[in-house]
């Protein structure tokens, strides 16, 4: 795998080249689990997975038996020939240090790109619940981590921060996704894209994204984040329905953070 970047009379382009042959490639579900071998690999999905046998999946991540310790994902998963992932059920989970759910537990200075999940359905009850609490469709804690073109289509359910495609986005970057369902948080804010954006103006790339949903709060509901802590945005697509208490087109915003470009349509 390799990362070239390269400019010539106008802004960084990044470049991703890998290698089919020594790339390792997912056939089964079983491979898919096997990530958690080696959370520094990178993968290429190669076949269509159906997760409908497994009642409970554990999201991808190590987690101590003492569970102080996490291992977030940190490799690289593409998707180049468009396969699908579907009918995963996300329900009960082993606690970790971050308190954060979904297909991936957490990410940090990873790469996922095309990944299209279908009739997912997040359900993580009460007993999780820390004020810490992040809960994504496709990652719980998204930290210094690019995701590009990929498409969440199901339900999210959660508790504290809870979003359709990740619970808490963290100096990440997040381009041309699309979340297409319900998400629902039952003690806490909810977003579209995200429970909650940490970023700033040397860090943010969130744009080009798009949400059709039903959105829930006991606290706070935003068409694309529920509370944001950051001063830019760029352009998102969003097209919601809100129920809580505080509705916000975005999100609400941090009292030190003030809206200085438009974000959704």
């Amino acid at each position: 795998w390799t990362h070239v970047v390269s400019q010539y009379y106008g802004p960084l382009v990044h470049i991703y080249c890998y290698d089919e042959n020594t790339i390792t490639k997912i056939n089964t579900v079983e491979d898919f689990i096997n990530i958690n071998n080696n959370l520094e690999g990178e993968y290429l999905l190669n076949n269509n997975l159906d997760f409908s046998s497994i009642d409970n999946f554990q999201s991808i991540g190590y987690i101590s038996e003492d569970k102080e310790i996490t291992h977030p994902f940190m490799g690289v998963i593409i998707n180049p020939y468009k396969y699908t992932i579907s009918n995963i059920t996300i329900k009960e989970q082993k606690e970790n240090q971050y308190h954060s759910y979904g297909l991936f537990n957490a990410t940090r200075d990873a790469y996922i790109n095309g990944l299209i999940v279908e009739n997912l359905n997040v359900d993580m009850p009460p007993k999780n619940k820390s004020w810490k609490t992040t809960v994504g469709g496709l990652v719980g804690k998204l930290d210094y981590t690019t995701i590009v073109n990929c498409s969440i289509n199901g339900i999210v359910k959660g508790i504290g921060y809870v979003g359709g495609i990740v619970g808490e986005l963290y100096y990440s970057k997040m381009i041309n996704c699309v979340f297409l369902g319900k998400v629902i948080n039952i003690d806490g804010c909810a977003g579209g894209l995200a429970g909650s954006y940490w970023l700033n103006t040397y860090s943010i790339d969130v744009r080009k994204n798009k949400v059709v949903a039903e959105i829930q709060a006991t606290s706070i509901a935003g068409k694309i984040t529920g509370i944001i802590y950051t001063d830019y945005y760029n352009d998102n697509e969003a097209t919601c329905t809100l129920y809580a208490p505080r509705v916000y087109e975005f999100g609400s915003i941090d009292e030190d953070s003030q809206i200085i470009h438009p974000s959704y349509k």
